[in-house]
């Protein structure tokens, strides 16, 4: 596997803007910074609205800068973090949280969240704009959902971790049930945890999710797909999981979990790696140490026709030395960029 060459962009900047990626389209805010390019981006360290901000590069000399907006007015005054990709449908932005927990565990809800906003209302300088954002937080919602549909699809998953079972699942049970919280029914005993870091809208108004983890018993990574996504903003609705899908890439001793997904027509792009990191902490990886192994690549998937589990990948290029992809965005010349979470701001522009 031979790696491309990649133009890396180091951004001076406090912020770690590193958790995904999404390009900027509306001409009156790239007119409005004088930018020719500019993307949306989300941390993990934050807030939902906290974590939203934009990067951009300027016409005039080619450099980079990080805004954020004057305000955002989130519909839900509960607590939000762990924001972990960025989706576009039409002028709607969503951000999903990972319905995950902390490395260590347990599950948190504060994890288990859906948001959106409507770009053109911006309309002009990010940093002058107050943007209303809404909020889902699902109560484990998805997490019930793929959790049924994992169970109900006859899926060999990878065998699960007995620190997993009882750090993330046993823990966010009790925790839940001490303080009386009714989304401690919705975590049942034999769940797994589940980790979302990707997700992208496809051109049937579907959503794809992409898994992190679990991957399957031969290390392979799982795409969902969600219809009607809009019941996630609505009480006593749901959405249908339409599909599990099989990407065919990874291997039990080097398993791959999605961490990047951006539609281009027909094709759905991926960026796929490690299920987790340093073992210190991770109870994934205490429990699955070959989980580390696998450095970021960038996949073409072509979706096959419903009933059709597996989805054949395609390799666009291996990113060598990196482990910490976690953003893929398509800019309008139809050039993908990656961004890493790391200690400072880093951008790849694939060549």
């Amino acid at each position: 596997m031979a790696p491309t060459n990649q133009q890396e962009i180091v951004i001076d900047h406090p912020a770690r803007e590193g958790s995904g990626l999404l390009a900027v389209v509306d001409p009156d805010i790239l007119e409005a910074h004088g930018w020719d390019l500019g993307f949306w981006t989300c941390s993990d360290e934050a807030s939902v609205e906290g974590s939203l901000g934009a990067l951009g590069r300027r016409r005039d000399s080619g450099d980079w800068e990080v805004v954020h907006p004057a305000k955002v007015k989130p519909s839900r005054k509960r607590r939000t973090e762990d924001c972990e990709a960025l989706a576009r449908r039409g002028d709607q932005i969503w951000l999903f949280g990972s319905q995950f927990g902390p490395k260590s565990g347990p599950l948190s809800p504060r994890r288990h969240f859906v948001a959106r906003f409507d770009e053109a209302t911006v309309a002009g300088r990010i940093d002058k704009a107050k943007i209303d954002l809404e909020i889902a937080r699902g109560s484990f919602q998805l997490h019930r959902l793929i959790n049924d549909a994992l169970s109900a699809s006859g899926l060999e998953l990878i065998e699960r971790g007995r620190n997993e079972a009882r750090r993330c699942i046993q823990k966010a049970r009790e925790k839940g049930k001490r303080k009386g919280k009714t989304w401690a029914q919705r975590i049942h005993p034999d769940d797994w945890p589940i980790n979302l870091e990707a997700a992208t809208f496809l051109v049937s108004g579907t959503l794809l999710l992409g898994l992190r983890y679990p991957v399957t018993r031969q290390g392979q990574p799982i795409l969902v797909e969600l219809g009607s996504p809009d019941a996630l903003f609505h009480d006593g609705e749901q959405p249908e999981i339409r599909s599990l899908r099989i990407v065919d890439v990874g291997s039990p001793e080097e398993p791959r979990g999605i961490r990047a997904l951006e539609s281009m027509k027909e094709e759905v792009h991926a960026i796929t790696g490690n299920l987790d990191s340093d073992p210190e902490e991770s109870v994934l990886v205490r429990d699955h140490p070959e989980g580390k192994k696998a450095q970021s690549c960038h996949h073409r998937l072509i979706l096959p026709p419903d009933g059709d589990r597996r989805v054949a990948a395609e390799e666009v290029r291996l990113l060598t030395d990196q482990t910490k992809i976690e953003g893929l965005a398509l800019d309008g010349e139809g050039c993908f960029w990656y961004v890493l979470d790391d200690e400072k701001i880093r951008l790849l522009r694939a060549e």
